[in-house]
């Protein structure tokens, strides 16, 4: 079984992972519910990352303060 500091490493990293080890991050994601937020969290901050990048628009502040908005508000509403 991997621990969550591993998985956490194997989330963040681009690396391309195989079955077993893709099989013992579901098995440890099923029963850990810390790693599991963490995951999702992390799916939504790349998301939101790559729509706001994917935007045609000028970085203006009030764009800055809703992205920042848009974030804590879908990172908060799973807790």
């Amino acid at each position: 079984m991997i621990s969550c500091k591993e998985l956490v490493k194997l989330k963040s990293s681009s690396a391309q992972l195989g079955f077993f080890k893709n099989l013992e991050m579901k098995i440890h994601l099923m029963m850990c519910d810390h790693c599991t937020k963490y995951a999702k969290h992390l799916k939504r901050i790349g998301t939101e990352a790559r729509n706001w990048f994917t935007q045609e628009s000028s970085s203006n502040k009030l764009q800055v303060d809703e992205l920042k908005q848009n974030i804590i508000k879908s990172l908060t509403e799973e807790d």
